[in-house]
């Protein structure tokens, strides 16, 4: 009797361990799999969102074009020396210079944005997941020669600093054009007041930016683009280079004696 008594409270306790164990296993992966599940929960709402943001920014770009189009023109994704040939022709045209000669040297980087720092990532969200290649802005080197007054060099150098295109004037050397140096042209006849000028400027574009194919830019985030760099630029180039003021022992042009 006594032994039935004791084989009961150890047979229970046997049951008890062997339903834990079995239990116990699948609890846990239950629990695995539930947080899991959370975890792509919050990745899909974080995706949803991020999907929402890429059409507003959309409707943003369409309802911007003229910015949009301005910004790709002032830094291209392209050498675009044609372009430049073109529009350096034109500025001393209306500047009304002559062009001599225009030589391009070899490019070089001008400098590295690196943007492909990755971010520490929270647990089923894609920020941070965005990855993109480092941003390089390269330049042409360009030599433009010219022929022309005094004036209408200021003209053109303001109409170079002015231009839709990013550049650097890195050097300018004028001097004074010898009535005998036989170098007279039709639309600039050489007389005293004539200078020549060799000016070189950088003109700038951006390498192609290559991103992963998924949600994680921070870009996706937003809502709208900011232009306010696009603003200021606008407004740089409509501005004109102040004239400047000659005092009373000053000259307004320092070629002439």
């Amino acid at each position: 009797m006594k032994l039935k008594l004791l084989f009961f409270p150890i047979a229970v306790i046997v049951s008890i361990s062997l339903i834990i164990g079995f239990i116990s296993p699948e609890f846990s992966d239950v629990k695995e799999k539930r947080d899991n599940l959370k975890i792509k929960e919050k990745t899909l709402k974080d995706v949803m969102e991020r999907k929402q943001g890429i059409s507003s920014l959309t409707g943003n770009l369409d309802s911007n074009k003229a910015k949009e189009s301005l910004a790709k023109s002032y830094l291209p994704a392209s050498k675009y020396e044609e372009e430049v040939i073109n529009k350096v022709y034109k500025t001393a045209v209306d500047s009304k210079v002559s062009l001599i000669n225009l030589m391009f040297s070899d490019e070089g980087l001008k400098s590295n944005l690196p943007s492909d720092t990755m971010q520490q990532e929270e647990a089923g969200s894609i920020a941070g997941r965005g990855k993109i290649s480092v941003v390089k802005i390269r330049d042409v080197s360009v030599s433009i020669e010219l022929l022309g007054t005094y004036e209408n060099m200021r003209v053109f150098l303001g109409n170079i600093y002015t231009m839709e295109k990013f550049n650097d004037i890195s050097s300018i050397d004028i001097s004074k054009v010898k009535e005998s140096s036989g170098e007279e042209t039709e639309e600039a006849p050489v007389t005293s007041n004539n200078l020549r000028a060799t000016i070189d400027v950088k003109f700038n574009y951006l390498t192609p930016v290559v991103a992963n194919k998924d949600y994680g830019l921070e870009v996706f985030s937003k809502k709208s683009f900011d232009f306010s760099l696009v603003d200021k630029l606008e407004n740089m180039i409509t501005k004109k280079i102040p004239d400047v003021e000659v005092g009373a022992t000053g000259k307004s042009n320092p070629f002439v004696p």
